[in-house]
């Protein structure tokens, strides 16, 4: 893979970028500030990229990228960020839908014993300058973050294991990310935060438990020339039915 050709790439699609060290979510340069040495100037990635190796990193400075991300993490067989997701709409009233479907996907590199992966959304968002990241296990909810200030993005790779998009055959997808959910606004704001609870999930849709072929049904009416769309869709629909365990959904995609 060619990391100029990449770099170039993203930084013509809007974005402020700034290097971490190979393997690592360590900022490369020496006695630098983080995220805020990312820049849009080609010529400096250049430089860093003659300096750093082809095995560089890439940070992603998310508040002059004028983007937000959810950070879905799956660290543990306990629980996932994707769980912490579905509670947060049963309690919020939010259409998951529009939150999985709609928004740019990367695979992160987390992944535990059941093989789910962590995941992080993007969306774009304007900043005021109030915002700060929003921390879900302060509230009980494990394993899932919103992120304002830097992420590591794809292809970057960690333990050899790299950040992949969801859809590999989107073209410039950062140039077409949806606008912030209210809900996820409202957090980083500091506003209609979730009550700190540690209650068992319940789920809206009570009662209500999809068999596996039920599931294979739902997806066999998929036609192959929409298959990435809908395929995003039925996931939003299959957390509204309480599918806790993201191993089926992966192993039915």
């Amino acid at each position: 893979m060619n990391k100029l050709a990449v770099v170039t790439s993203l930084l013509e699609q809007g974005l402020y970028l700034f290097p971490l060290s190979p393997n690592t979510k360590i900022p490369a340069i020496k006695g630098g500030n983080g995220w805020y040495d990312a820049t849009n100037d080609l010529e400096i990635w250049k430089r860093w990229i003659d300096e750093y190796g082809e095995d560089v990193n890439i940070g992603l400075n998310l508040k002059l990228s004028n983007i937000i991300a959810i950070d879905l993490d799956a660290h543990s067989d306990e629980y996932t960020g994707m769980q912490a997701l579905t509670k947060l709409f049963d309690i919020t009233s939010y259409d998951p839908e529009k939150t999985l479907s709609k928004s740019y996907r990367e695979d992160s590199t987390t992944i535990n014993s059941n093989g789910v992966r962590g995941m992080h959304l993007f969306y774009k968002y304007t900043y005021t300058g109030k915002e700060s990241d929003f921390k879900g296990e302060q509230y009980g909810f494990k394993g899932i973050e919103i992120l304002t200030n830097s992420v590591t993005i794809a292809p970057s790779v960690i333990n050899e294991k790299s950040y992949e998009p969801y859809d590999e055959n989107l073209t410039k997808p950062w140039l077409n990310l949806v606008p912030a959910p209210q809900m996820v606004i409202d957090y980083v704001n500091n506003i209609n935060l979730p009550k700190i609870s540690k209650s068992t999930h319940k789920s809206k849709q009570t009662g209500m438990r999809l068999s596996f072929d039920e599931y294979k049904e739902q997806l066999g009416v998929i036609n192959a020339g929409g298959r990435n769309n809908e395929m995003a869709s039925i996931v939003g629909k299959l957390l509204s039915y309480n599918l806790h365990y993201l191993k089926t959904i992966y192993t039915v995609l």
